[in-house]
């Protein structure tokens, strides 16, 4: 391989097409195991025996390719990137063209790849914050306050970007997931919302809580730390004696209550319209 940098002169042949790229060119980790395709179309002009070759960050990588006999213009033509030099970082893609019989080299406009090999909230990803419902135990009439929704927050993390997957793991049982907006990078923080039904699979047990990230290029983070949450949906909470308005203390005095005595129940014991 050799620099041909200082050589470089303006040309009209287009970009090349890397068809693994994703967003801005952001390549998946998964196609970075095995030379990576670069797609390009016989250019006008180009005769049998002119050709072709990868120019990768300003090199001409690897052999000529020649113009077949069978090529036409607008044909597809195919190159290939070592995946040894798909290192961490913002690469360009090219190629160069030659013409056999005057030595003329061309080179297309650019295209770029980007390679991310680093797992999003490394080195650290903070345990999901919970409401302070949760801390001595959550009841089934708390959840019930809550809309029946426990909600999670996700604090911002280090690498945080808009299609990030967050996923839960409640004692290890796969929960809820969710995927990063670009609000959610705007306010520095994403919401996992474990529903009423999850909750109740888990059971009344007090359990690690914790998350995992995984980024578009398929980065997956460590495993965040762990918040242990206790449930107690079946169990009823305990409700308040009733009291007497009329007495004083345990002892009622009939004269007080010449129309029959009050009953009257705590507020804590949280009834409702149509409860018996």
């Amino acid at each position: 391989m050799y620099n041909l940098a200082t050589e470089k002169k303006e040309t009209v042949l287009t970009a090349p097409v890397i068809a693994a790229a994703l967003n801005d060119g952001l390549l998946p980790i998964d196609s970075l195991n095995t030379p990576l395709e670069v797609l390009l179309n016989v250019w006008q002009g180009a005769r049998p025996g002119y050709t072709y070759q990868l120019y990768f960050d300003g090199v001409l990588i690897g052999l000529k390719k020649e113009i077949l006999l069978s090529q036409m213009p607008g044909d597809d033509l195919m190159l290939h990137i070592p995946s040894e030099l798909l290192t961490e970082g913002r690469h360009s893609v090219a190629y160069a063209v030659e013409n056999p019989i005057n030595m003329v080299v061309e080179f297309s406009a650019e295209a770029v790849v980007i390679v991310d090999l680093t797992p999003p909230g490394d080195p650290l990803l903070a345990p999901i914050i919970f409401p302070t419902q949760v801390q001595n135990g959550l009841t089934s009439e708390e959840l019930q306050t809550m809309g029946n929704v426990l909600s999670g927050t996700i604090a911002s993390y280090n690498g945080m970007q808009e299609g990030d997957v967050v996923r839960t793991y409640w004692n290890d049982l796969p929960g809820p997931m969710a995927v990063v907006s670009s609000d959610d990078v705007g306010l520095k923080r994403t919401m996992v919302d474990f529903a009423r039904p999850f909750l109740e699979l888990i059971g009344d047990i007090e359990a690690p809580v914790y998350y995992t990230i995984t980024d578009l290029a398929g980065n997956l983070s460590m495993a965040s730390e762990a918040v242990d949450v206790k449930l107690q949906l079946a169990q009823a909470t305990p409700l308040p004696t009733p009291t007497i308005k009329e007495a004083t203390g345990n002892t009622l005095d009939p004269a007080n209550a010449p129309s029959g005595a009050t009953v009257v129940i705590d507020a804590t014991a949280n009834l409702k319209a149509g409860i018996r």
